[in-house]
């Protein structure tokens, strides 16, 4: 079932690949190759982009990523690069068909495309990440509309202390809707996660980045370090120049695309992230909209404008 779902998003890998050498790529030209390789990806991983293809050798390339990346109670990691399958090709009767094959874990000198451009901000500083919890630099706002605003716990478990709370939104000085139907919301960083559980820390009053900070009279928010539900949390797609538009089976450019599901051939990264699932580095995991579930790499708490 896996499988077919990513080989009826083929069409979408012809436009996935950004190299110029793509264009003569059999694997992207030629659907039936392509299936051919996907089929020789072992089980527990799933097949990606068809990334790579060196003419001289005939050689052609394939990511793959552990089934499961995508499972926010054990999320793939952004520093695991995958595997790659490396297919020799060979004509046979004026058709190139796979003669050999061999699976191997990804090396720095598949990585040939360019970095994607996003810049979330310098890694948190100060006391370490604890053991345990993966790494994170991106950043959310509270999706908690208690007027007593979002628990901050000491640790990813509702039975630990409470050490603060995030302010509820504030609708703003001219009570209009600026920020959505909750109005300004506390922003902050999120620095790790752990099953279901988001580190955070740095928030910020609701509207204060937009120069319309809440009265006195409003709850003040926590500002040091602590765990929030990642179920509370949401934040934006930022435009972080990914191609195409579609979500990731797994943290890395080269990953399994998500075909999306409302008819719309890319996904639209303007007000559509509903919820932020588990993060890795500056990726995130996230559900859209339309109901479609994988990574991104570019998530931003701006609520005023869109963040391209």
């Amino acid at each position: 079932m896996i499988r077919s779902i990513y080989l009826s998003a083929f069409a979408v890998l012809i436009t996935a690949n950004a190299l110029a050498e793509d264009a003569i790529n059999p694997l992207v030209s030629d659907p039936a190759l392509y299936e051919a390789a996907v089929a020789l990806v072992p089980k527990g991983l799933v097949a990606g982009q068809a990334f790579r293809y060196d003419t001289e050798t005939k050689t052609a390339y394939v990511a793959a990523f552990r089934d499961g990346a995508d499972d926010p109670q054990d999320p793939g990691l952004d520093v695991d690069g995958g595997q790659v399958l490396e297919l020799k090709l060979a004509e046979n009767g004026g058709k190139l068909n796979i003669a050999s094959h061999v699976l191997r874990p990804r090396q720095s000198a598949d990585d040939v495309a360019p970095p994607e451009q996003w810049e979330p901000g310098a890694p948190p500083v100060g006391t370490p990440i604890p053991s345990g919890v993966i790494p994170c630099s991106i950043n959310g706002w509270s999706n908690d509309p208690d007027p007593s605003g979002l628990n901050v716990r000491a640790a990813p478990d509702t039975r630990s202390m409470i050490l603060g709370r995030l302010a509820p939104p504030w609708k703003g000085s001219g009570g209009a809707d600026i920020a959505g139907d909750m109005g300004y919301r506390t922003e902050f960083r999120i620095i790790g996660y752990r099953k279901g559980w988001f580190l955070i820390q740095d928030a910020q009053e609701p509207g204060a980045p937009y120069e319309d900070p809440p009265p006195k009279r409003h709850p003040k928010s926590f500002k040091g370090r602590g765990w929030v539900k990642a179920r509370l949390v949401g934040a934006a797609y930022a435009n972080s120049n990914l191609s195409p538009a579609l979500l990731r089976q797994a943290p890395h450019r080269d990953a399994a695309l998500r075909p999306t599901l409302d008819g719309e051939p890319r996904l639209s990264i303007d007000g559509t992230l509903e919820v932020l699932e588990a993060c890795s580095g500056q990726w995130a995991l996230t559900r859209s909209r339309d109901g479609q579930h994988g990574w991104w790499r570019g998530i931003c708490s701006n609520q005023v404008t869109n963040c391209s």
